[in-house]
């Protein structure tokens, strides 16, 4: 198989639920939003219906079915936010 190939492989995208996603120290983001923006990013999200960009995870190995957040932080933050609040 040749790399792109594997790489596509590699790539699936699977749904996880919520309650199986941790983040990790190994996000990416290193300068934090504004609470304006945090705010914008929810409203976005409550409107659409949808993180319009997935989040990358990688399996976790201390902890039964759940993945860590690698890349979307924010997103998953601001997700956090909408099912406290039972969206």
């Amino acid at each position: 198989m040749n790399q792109v190939n594997e790489a596509v492989t590699l790539s699936e995208i699977v749904t996880i639920p919520y309650h199986c996603l941790r983040k990790t120290d190994d996000n990416m983001r290193t300068v934090n939003p504004s609470q304006e923006d945090d705010q914008k990013l929810i409203a976005n999200i409550r409107a659409t219906g949808a993180v319009l960009q997935n989040l990358v995870v990688t399996p976790m190995d201390d902890e039964d079915g759940c993945y860590g957040v690698n890349a979307g932080g924010r997103r998953f933050g601001a997700v956090g936010v909408l099912v406290q609040d039972g969206v």
